[in-house]
């Protein structure tokens, strides 16, 4: 994930991204936050993002979860896994199979990884 200061004006180098493979993959509340992916099956996902934003807190909190749970982590991992190879010409289905696990992760507090 990249944080910017100014969506807009990231969105002006977006062709710099197209040259280096990626594709922009528009959501439908673009406010605050790109998406884009490279390769086919995909290889690389980047989430660009307003720092602060609505859409940063969940990004970060769900990093900061799964840096201090080993068990969360190894779980991401596998529904990861497995989704990409059963919807992997479906974004949205891909979406889905993961939110309940995300969902039910940030309802959790923090461990402090140390």
């Amino acid at each position: 994930m990249v944080s910017v200061m100014d969506i807009d004006e990231f969105r002006e180098r977006n062709q710099e991204l197209a040259d280096m493979g990626y594709l922009h993959m528009p959501f439908d509340d673009d406010e605050g936050r790109s998406f884009f992916r490279k390769g086919m099956p995909r290889t690389h996902h980047l989430h660009v993002v307003v720092e602060g934003s609505e859409a940063w807190e969940p990004h970060i909190r769900f990093r900061d979860l799964l840096r201090g749970d080993h068990v969360l982590r190894e779980r991401y991992s596998q529904l990861e896994r497995g989704s990409a190879a059963r919807q992997r010409n479906d974004r949205q289905a891909y979406l889905d199979s993961n939110h309940q696990l995300i969902d039910e992760a940030l309802q959790r507090p923090l461990v402090d990884p140390r």
